[in-house]
């Protein structure tokens, strides 16, 4: 078996945020808008004039409530369980391989004709495989030869990776794969619009930034859209508390004043950061790893999360419902960034829990899964999606002619949101959320091993 030693990795800095101004016009612009200026009054710049992937497709494939396949075991090509990790949660999120196995990306895409890389090809292609019944555990070789178009440049074969990082690259390269021909075919595209793909109306959302002047009252807000949620956990005992961490106001005084474009001078004001729209899956990142001033050192701690999440008091709308119900987490077992291992754990739509280890799948109680210390927690919403509708004043947009099928779209910065807040206590490329300790975490009693296209090696 390949060695579970983890080689030196490339040191991850801390990534910016991009904020998109609250636009005045209609959202249809391809640029930047203005500041939503008095009171937030300008409208909602994160409203796309039309979607890439159609909007009732996208609620079929998050509906759908048939017994999921498990797939089987990925080999181990020296160190490569970071990739692992996240292709099987991947795989194993419902409406992703929903989409995988319905065959409907590579039917229209234009890569299969002219040999052109495509992320969304190469992996529907090994989808079929590894939910492939009754064989033995794949090698990804497929992915594996292309894994710095899917991972980015600083990725190597033989180096162990970050699987946070490897999961944002991966989601992108899908993302740009499906927006392409789109581009080539109609041109520049609606940044909005851009992030209609499957991609992003699966895993993307909105935060919005406000600042409040604490003299004249007016309130600005910027927004900005994220993948994930990566959150300070060094002080937070429960993913609900580095919830509140990150989303905790912070006063701007002093040298870190606010320039109000009302009072035309440095005030004192607030600021705080909110979910302004919710993403059907939502991905957060417990920040373990401290890269700061060379410290390659992990937190080693116990961070509670639950089978179920809360967003509502988190968000511009806490009036809305926002329930969520964990679906897979990664785990980094070992002491710090440059040794240890990753598998991950994904449920199935029986309810039963299964581990991923590289070559070796079987079922694992939900109190197992409760009492990891997670690296990356997964949940999916849990009442059913409703569409959004597409505004009247954008009726007469365009919407590309290109097969919508391919589904996604290049998220522009996407590939990094670090948290811009001047106490610079949570990144921002998604949100570390740790769950509070579950009520409801009962364990789960393990399914007969004759789950569909179950593959239980060792």
């Amino acid at each position: 078996a390949p060695p579970r030693g983890l080689a030196p990795e490339k040191c991850f800095l801390p990534r910016t945020i991009d904020f998109v101004l609250a636009a005045a016009s209609s959202s249809s612009s391809s640029g930047p808008g203005h500041d939503a200026g008095e009171n937030g009054a300008a409208a909602d710049p994160t409203v796309p004039a039309y979607y890439l992937y159609p909007r009732d497709r996208l609620m079929g494939l998050c509906s759908q409530r048939t017994p999921r396949q498990v797939g089987r075991g990925l080999r181990n090509a020296g160190n490569t369980c970071f990739f692992n990790s996240v292709l099987q949660v991947l795989l194993h999120t419902q409406p992703l391989q929903s989409f995988l196995l319905s065959g409907e990306h590579c039917a229209g895409c234009q890569a299969i004709g002219d040999g052109s890389f495509c992320a969304l090809c190469l992996f529907e292609g090994h989808g079929r495989e590894a939910l492939d019944i009754g064989k033995a555990p794949v090698h990804p070789k497929a992915l594996l030869k292309r894994l710095k178009e899917l991972g980015g440049r600083g990725m190597h074969l033989g180096r162990q990776q970050d699987a946070h990082e490897f999961l944002r690259h991966f989601l992108d390269a899908c993302h740009r794969s499906a927006l392409r021909p789109v581009k080539e075919k109609n041109g520049e595209v609606p940044l909005a619009v851009q992030r209609t793909t499957l991609v992003h109306q699966l895993f993307g959302g909105y935060l919005r930034s406000q600042v409040l002047c604490l003299v004249c009252h007016n309130e600005s807000n910027t927004f900005d859209p994220f993948l994930d949620l990566s959150l300070e956990v060094k002080n937070a005992p429960t993913l609900e508390k580095a919830l509140e961490g990150f989303m905790k106001s912070e006063k701007l005084t002093g040298k870190n004043s606010y320039r109000c474009k009302r009072c035309v001078t440095l005030v004192e004001a607030t600021k705080r950061f909110v979910i302004h729209k919710t993403p059907p899956l939502m991905t957060f990142q417990l920040k373990r790893f401290d890269y700061t001033q060379g410290f390659r050192g992990k937190i080693i701690k116990n961070v509670a999360f639950g089978t179920s999440l809360d967003l509502s008091r988190f968000t511009s709308t806490p009036e809305s419902e926002a329930k969520y119900r964990l679906y897979a987490v990664i785990v980094h077992s070992g002491h710090s960034a440059r040794s240890g291992h990753y598998f991950a754990f994904a449920r199935h739509a029986s309810g039963t829990w299964y581990q991923f280890d590289d070559e070796d799948v079987k079922v694992v109680a939900e109190q197992t899964v409760l009492r990891q210390q997670a690296y990356l927690l997964f949940y999916e919403l849990e009442s059913a999606m409703v569409p959004q509708a597409v505004p009247a004043s954008s009726s007469s947009a365009k919407a590309p002619s290109v097969a919508a099928s391919n589904g996604s779209a290049s998220l522009n910065g996407l590939n990094g949101t670090s948290d811009a807040a001047s106490n610079g206590s949570t990144i921002l490329n998604g949100l570390n959320s740790t769950s509070a300790a579950a009520s409801n975490g009962r364990s789960a009693e393990p399914a007969p091993l004759s789950t569909p296209a179950v593959l239980v090696n060792g």
